[in-house]
């Protein structure tokens, strides 16, 4: 958090230091557009999915060492984040799979078509079913969860089943990817 005397500072605030994958540091505006206006703080769409993306990529291109990357994206909609950053890490990883669930069957179909168009279609799985439910993702452990704009759906119930299930499928070395805009 900045000092008070910073905060009003365009330059203090897109300077702000993020940490990164790996521990490498990275800062707000190569990620983010910092603009100073009156009222409420908001987060916007376009941002908050670039943001997304990067960080997805930047983590693809971590575990691309692996001779192969698992992700699974939970309430993922269409994929649109998960699938925009296959196809810039893509080139650079040997094997890599995603496994996207949601309970939104038009929102999967939209993304089986944007798979479809990307040439993804093979290395992406759409799959129809309740987060709280998962119980395999196939044959190796996740080393990327993607979990963005959920959990403010879930009640506490249903959370804690949902990470007892994320702690299953996921690999001893793996990242977990989660925001949410509700004050919860």
């Amino acid at each position: 958090r900045l000092d008070e005397e910073h905060r009003g500072k365009k330059e203090d605030i897109e300077n702000v230091m993020l940490g990164g994958a790996m521990g490498k540091n990275i800062l707000l505006k190569d990620v983010a557009e910092v603009r100073l206006t009156d009222g409420p703080t908001q987060l916007e769409r376009k941002n908050r999915q670039r943001l997304v993306v990067f960080l997805l990529e930047k983590l693809i291109e971590m575990y691309g060492k692996n001779p192969s990357v698992e992700m699974i994206a939970l309430g993922c909609g269409s994929g649109n984040n998960i699938l925009q950053a296959i196809s810039l890490a893509k080139p650079k990883i040997h094997s890599l799979s995603a496994r996207l669930y949601d309970l939104n069957e038009d929102a999967l179909a939209d993304g089986r078509l944007s798979a479809k168009k990307l040439g993804l279609e093979g290395d992406v799985e759409f799959i129809h079913a309740d987060v709280t439910q998962i119980k395999d993702t196939g044959s190796q452990a996740c080393q990327i969860v993607k979990m963005i704009g959920l959990i403010e759906y879930l009640p506490d119930e249903k959370l804690e089943t949902l990470f007892a299930n994320i702690k299953r499928l996921r690999a001893e070395e793996s990242s977990l990817l989660i925001s949410s805009t509700s004050p919860r």
